[in-house]
């Protein structure tokens, strides 16, 4: 099996009680690992309660307490995990609420280092020592301040930079040696306007590295990419092929690294395909196909890691599934678990 699979698996946090089985079933195709994210507005919505809110009057884990068993159904399954300390910001955190995110950034670091408070005692030699900061922000109604996101405020850099550059430190600070990156840049190209003055409303993979290292973000240890293949109009997704526009930004962002004199690894940290816009085979299909390109000899050798999007069909608890809903159907497996085809390819490489 190839030691540098992993699938993204976020809904082990939203269905705490399903953590277990969907664990298992991404190590029984082959995963090596899991990225499991968690959104600071959910964790912390009230200032200091990283139980989630004061009152859990249904009885279930709230905030931590969901990631806890996430995370340990996880490393009982002896994967990895890759931990994304995602925006949005909570609604009541200040508009320069950078140190706010590194307090929230090493209270988590804090409980999931190996042998933290949150590890219970059959994973006490295991814990989480890489993690990922924010998710997708080059894109301005990601990145969102004082609230959930799509205000459109467009993209900050200089604010990002200072996120990113608090929660390097406040990790290091409690687990030295964790390994600390971002930003999880999603697939588009440059457009500087759009959402006011604030901030163009995207910036490309490659531009955005750029503006990030020239805004002072200080140190990164693995920069993360989704390479997905969109379209132009950013709202239908093409076949894999080896030239597609965003595939090459791989080749863009490590160009920008070598001149700035990083030498960080890359991981590829979300892509996939639904089967609300694609039959289950043509998912396996393409899937294969682009697992197949992202080892070829352009870009194997700047690819360390892949988390592919994602283990099972997921929604949120608040909401009706629908085999129209794109959001819905990115699984490789169901939401019962029972496979798709594309669960079959990867249990297939060598």
């Amino acid at each position: 099996m190839p030691i540098d699979l992993g699938f993204c698996a976020h809904d082990a946090i939203a269905y705490p009680s399903q953590a277990s089985a969907e664990m298992a079933a991404v190590k029984a195709i082959g995963g090596r690992k899991v990225r499991i994210g968690m959104w600071w507005a959910l964790v912390e919505p009230v200032k200091g309660h990283y139980t989630g809110y004061p009152a859990a009057p249904d009885g279930l884990p709230r905030g931590f307490e969901q990631v806890d068993v996430a995370v340990n159904a996880a490393l009982a399954q002896g994967l990895d995990v890759l931990l994304l300390l995602n925006n949005p910001v909570p609604g009541w955190a200040s508009t320069r609420s950078a140190t706010e995110y590194g307090q929230f950034c090493a209270q988590a670091a804090r409980r999931y280092r190996p042998g933290g408070s949150a590890i219970t005692p059959a994973n006490a030699g295991k814990g989480v020592v890489r993690y990922e900061l924010l998710n997708e922000v080059n894109v301005g109604n990601f990145w969102s301040m004082g609230g959930w996101w799509g205000i459109g405020r467009g993209v900050v850099v200089s604010q990002i930079a200072a996120f990113h550059k608090a929660a390097y430190a406040a990790i290091k600070g409690v687990q030295p040696l964790a390994e600390v990156g971002g930003w999880a840049m999603a697939a588009v190209v440059d457009w500087p306007n759009g959402w006011g003055a604030a901030g163009p409303a995207q910036v490309a993979p490659a531009s955005f590295v750029k503006q990030m290292i020239e805004a002072g973000c200080g140190p990164v240890d693995f920069i993360t990419y989704h390479s997905y293949t969109l379209a132009n109009d950013f709202t239908t997704f093409q076949p894999p092929t080896a030239t597609h526009p965003f595939i090459q930004q791989i080749v863009a962002i490590r160009n920008v690294l070598n001149i700035k004199g990083i030498n960080v690894p890359m991981d590829m940290t979300e892509w996939g395909y639904s089967t609300a816009d694609f039959s289950e085979q043509q998912q396996a299909d393409f899937l294969g196909r682009l697992w197949t390109i992202l080892h070829n000899s352009t870009y194997g050798p700047l690819i360390r890691d892949h988390y592919v999007y994602c283990a099972k069909d997921f929604r949120l608890p608040s909401e009706a599934w629908s085999p129209t809903n794109r959001e819905h159907n990115y699984g490789v497996h169901h939401q019962d678990l029972t496979p798709k085809p594309a669960a079959t390819f990867f249990r297939s490489l060598p």
